[in-house]
């Protein structure tokens, strides 16, 4: 299996692909995961209530995962900590995964 494999099947362990999640706080650093697959953990934090914080440090999570992400923020206000430093994000997703201010 190679390493973007590998990532699926940690986000798929997790609950992170289809909603069942079964750790509070995950952690997938250094793990590679595909661009699709960060799109659809995006998918799952917009409906998921009980993650309070993801690490995907070093990850590849790109531009476009950043960007799914933060969308699912707009309406997702349990998780607390967002962790995406070291991965490609692209000037438009760098701004996603910071703590909100005030």
């Amino acid at each position: 299996m190679d390493a973007v494999g590998n990532g699926a099947s940690h986000l798929k362990r997790f609950g992170l692909v289809d909603n069942t999640v079964i750790a509070l706080s995950p952690c997938l650093q250094g793990i590679p995961v595909a661009a699709d697959d960060v799109l659809e953990v995006g998918k799952g934090l917009a409906a998921n209530w009980s993650l309070t914080s993801l690490e995907l440090t070093r990850c590849h999570v790109d531009e476009a995962g950043a960007s799914a992400l933060g969308e699912a923020l707009l309406v997702n206000h349990t998780l607390r900590y967002l962790g995406l430093s070291h991965n490609p994000l692209g000037d438009n997703g760098r701004g996603f995964g910071r703590e909100p201010s005030g």
